[in-house]
């Protein structure tokens, strides 16, 4: 199904359309992930944040630092404290839209698993996707292997 879709917090108090196409989408299971996560792996789908339109209410900016010492930024739901999208500082024109929050998740699946050899042992890998036991190559790679997806 083509743009646009539609997503919220889990409370509601927030909403949004994503207007176009993703850049890429992965799972990664390298270990910063999954601590920031909370789980096995954490979902990362990479969008041009001009296509992030909120509907309703207004997204909290949040600010962390990551790993390295860089400053990260986030959108939440100042209700049910759900991060809808990351703004990396290093990509201004981008977004890493938590696709959970996605009304209607199910209609896109992972390019790639990167970071396999952290992988917890009871997450299961579907047969046949991409594995990559260390970091794939930056966005523009990232983006090429999405764009590329399923041709022979």
């Amino acid at each position: 199904m083509p743009a646009p879709y539609a997503g919220r917090c889990l409370c509601g108090a927030i909403e949004y359309r994503l207007t176009d196409e993703p850049v890429t989408y992965y799972a990664c299971h390298c270990t910063n992930c999954q601590k920031r996560s909370g789980s096995g792996f954490a979902l990362s789908m990479w969008v041009k944040r001009a296509a992030l339109e909120v509907t309703k209410g207004e997204p909290v900016l949040a600010l962390t630092k990551a790993v390295d010492g860089t400053p990260r930024y986030y959108r939440d739901c100042g209700q049910c404290g759900v991060r809808l999208w990351s703004e990396p500082a290093r990509f201004p024109e981008l977004a890493v839209l938590r696709p959970a929050t996605l009304d209607d998740p199910k209609q896109f699946t992972p390019v790639l698993h990167m970071w396999t050899q952290s992988a917890l042992p009871w997450v299961g890998i579907p047969e046949g996707a991409a594995r990559y036991e260390r970091q794939v190559g930056g966005i523009d790679e990232l983006a090429r292997l999405w764009r590329e997806r399923g041709k022979p």
